[in-house]
């Protein structure tokens, strides 16, 4: 019998495939029914996290998407790309965060990377997606210099929320 090689992004699209027809009678997209067996973790302690330089958020959107606007500091790395990341950098991270709007293709990005990079960082976020870290109050930008002032913005006006709101 002769084997037949499939590259690494064939193999997760069609992986994607196969979990869309399985899943299609589920609401993919409410979080709370978004079972997936990765860790999660909630979206103010990540962005916490970005500032200190602990937390790397992973774009999983089209190029011009991701121009667009996205999470400051973010990197673009599509599903069909996976296969030619170094994982190694990645290691160095306390959190890798894949996401898109939604985080489906965030969940397939995550799973490519713990699964065939051996990445042991990777969670998700929650709420999941773009749409929950602005549900946050925080910012998306299509330069991360600019949403990374936003972001430090955000978190010293939530620091002085929560010092206001004490006894």
């Amino acid at each position: 019998m002769k084997s037949v090689r499939c590259p690494l992004g064939m193999a997760l699209l069609l992986s994607l495939c196969l979990h869309v027809r399985m899943v299609h009678a589920a609401s993919w997209w409410n979080d709370e029914d978004y079972v997936h067996g990765i860790s999660v973790v909630p979206v103010p302690d990540l962005a916490i996290g970005l500032l200190a330089g602990t937390v790397l958020f992973v774009d999983t959107r089209e190029p011009e998407e991701y121009a667009e606007k996205h999470i400051p500091g973010a990197i673009n790395i599509r599903l069909v790309d996976v296969d030619g990341v170094d994982a190694q950098p990645l290691q160095k991270y306390q959190y890798v965060v894949p996401y898109c709007l939604k985080d489906f293709r965030g969940f397939e990005v995550a799973r490519a990377l713990r699964e065939y990079k051996g990445l042991s960082n990777v969670v998700m976020m929650a709420p999941s997606g773009m749409k929950g870290w602005e549900s946050q109050g925080l910012p998306l930008s299509s330069s991360n210099a600019e949403g990374m002032r936003k972001l430090a913005e955000w978190h010293k006006n939530s620091a002085l929320t929560v010092t206001e709101s004490q006894p």
